[in-house]
């Protein structure tokens, strides 16, 4: 209901598409389906399934009372033992940490009221040598010592840890073991973070299949898991589909129904809105999804500020350049602030250092993302795609400053350094962003062969992906340099489409590819056609400091 193309057929409103989403979650009738007495019938005996089966099978239940009595005796006492368990590990974790904050006694262990958060870590690693005889409970408490680690940013260490814990669990508990998968489940989220979705998505995709064969779907560990592969999923269509089957897991097992777990869900799907380039309906998910969390979370909280972040990013992508300032200026400050990981500091460093530079502002633009670069050199492998990326904007920044020539080489080692970490198609992309400094630099002739690569790769591409349209922007862009204008106008049209179909009606990335069809249609002589194309498209580049000054020129000439 919410992507009908027929606007009177859609939601009025972000609060009517969340009220929906809260009302299906909870198995009640929801305002996109036609209201029937058989739709609400079906749905009030799917909400009190329980209830009308035992109404129905009440005879039954009475003739094998006998049975049921035994299989009700059989689970209490595995729900029992279950709980004598847990409260024993319970028991062994308050013993841990009691040992361990007796530790910043400075009567028990001199300067010990100066411990740091890492030395506690630290010591932790050595305590928990002292559970040898419950491997279980062991494995628990290094896994959640290694997360603290990667919350912190401490992401090689965190690495570390449970690489070899999940070695020892293994071997202890066997490979099935629910303790076992978790730590597998939370290494693979480490390598995410310290080596990137290249890295990390064989083994996110490994402990899902491991976890459903297992645990079955009716299990939240499962719907988690499918949610941290679609983070890793460049696809936007399988991360989708992903997202979705989560959803539909948490509903049929009763988790995600409290207003934080939904939000969740709405911070989730706005993101794939987001890599699909549908920045409307992303920034109406991220807004409900942040109204939940500012009336239950403190302004500083971690998951408060990544719902913020994205809002400011798809503000960004919408070219309201101060509304995103006004966010990320936000969330940098309460970062500053604390430790939250690398990505905390250094994606709000980039993100104004991109917004500043699409406002012109290119000294600061550049302070920031070196700062940003910096940030996450400290803790993430070096081949990180996050680096990379962050080379990229620097390069693209130093180039729009004036700085053509520089940012061009830094642009060509950023593509050798993708190619060398084995990703070709980051690396194709990349390699298609040379054509407007090469253009500046006054190599038109150079241009085309930047984007074969990236031209034979779109066939493999899903077609919600952004790099079509950019594919085709940058390839009419050289052609037109090179005068080959049929070719120009060809690939200009598809990149219209692309962008009139992302982008909303006065964007600059919109009007500048108006404006090159526009000027392509002119050189072809068809300046009937031309004229809709180039005013007032050529004109709202003047507000862009990013335009590429080669499509202002043509449209200048074309006019």
């Amino acid at each position: 209901m919410a992507l009908r193309k027929e606007p009177d057929r859609r939601y009025g409103s972000a609060e009517q598409f969340a009220e929906d989403v809260t009302r299906w979650i909870g198995r009640m009738p929801v305002r996109a389906q036609r209201d029937t007495f058989t739709y609400r019938a079906r749905q009030f005996v799917r909400r009190n399934r329980g209830a009308v089966a035992g109404a129905t099978a009440f005879v039954v239940l009475l003739a094998a009372s006998g049975i049921v009595a035994s299989l009700q005796a059989r689970a209490r006492s595995r729900e029992r033992d279950t709980a004598v368990r847990e409260q024993a590990m319970a028991e062994d974790v308050v013993r841990v940490l009691t040992d361990l904050l007796k530790q910043s006694d400075p009567r028990v262990l001199p300067g010990g009221d100066t411990m740091r958060v890492k030395s506690f870590l630290d010591r932790a690693d050595t305590e928990l040598e002292s559970l040898t005889e419950q491997p279980e409970r062991q494995l628990r408490l290094r896994r959640v010592m290694a997360d603290v680690r990667a919350s912190r940013g401490e992401y090689a260490i965190a690495e570390s840890l449970l690489a070899a814990a999940y070695r020892r669990g293994q071997t202890a508990l066997g490979a099935r073991h629910i303790e076992v998968l978790r730590t597998r489940q939370s290494l693979a989220r480490a390598m995410f973070s310290h080596r990137g979705p290249q890295v990390a998505r064989p083994l996110l995709d490994s402990v899902l299949g491991e976890m459903r064969t297992t645990l079955g779907t009716g299990n939240d560990d499962v719907a988690s898991a499918y949610v941290d592969l679609a983070t890793a999923t460049t696809n936007p269509e399988v991360a989708t589909a992903l997202i979705d089957t989560s959803i539909a897991l948490r509903a049929k097992i009763g988790t995600g129904r409290d207003s934080l777990s939904i939000a969740t869900l709405l911070d989730a799907q706005g993101a794939q809105h987001f890599v699909r380039g549908e920045f409307a309906e992303a920034r109406a998910l991220f807004s409900a999804a942040l109204r939940i969390l500012d009336a239950r979370l403190p302004p500083d909280h971690v998951t408060r500020l990544s719902t913020l972040g994205n809002l400011a990013a798809t503000e960004n992508e919408l070219a309201n350049w101060t509304a995103a300032e006004r966010l990320a200026t936000e969330i940098l400050t309460y970062e500053r602030k604390t430790t939250i990981g690398a990505e905390g500091v250094a994606r709000s460093l980039e993100q104004l250092a991109v917004i500043h530079a699409n406002l012109g502002q290119f000294a600061k633009a550049e302070t920031e993302e070196r700062e940003s670069i910096t940030q996450l050199r400290t803790r993430m492998d070096p081949s990180h795609e996050l680096i990379d990326n962050s080379l990229r904007n620097l390069a693209i920044i130093v180039s729009a400053g004036g700085k053509p020539k520089a940012g061009l080489a830094l642009l060509d080692s950023v593509v050798a350094r993708r190619r060398m970490a084995g990703d070709s198609a980051l690396a194709a992309y990349m390699e298609a962003q040379r054509v407007p400094m090469l253009l500046r630099l006054g190599r038109a002739r150079e241009a085309p062969a930047s984007v074969v690569a990236l031209n034979a790769l779109l066939p493999t591409l899903a077609q919600a992906s952004r790099w079509h349209g950019d594919a085709a922007m940058y390839a009419g862009m050289a052609a037109m340099a090179n005068a080959q204008h049929a070719v120009a106008l060809n690939r200009l049209t598809a990149a219209v489409a692309r962008f009139d179909a992302r982008y909303p009606r006065d964007h600059p990335r919109r009007a500048m590819a108006h404006c090159a069809l526009g000027a392509a249609m002119a050189y072809q002589r068809d300046s009937r056609a031309a004229a809709p194309h180039l005013v007032p498209a050529c004109d709202r580049l003047a507000t862009w400091a990013l335009a590429d000054s080669s499509v202002a020129a043509w449209g200048r000439r074309a006019r």
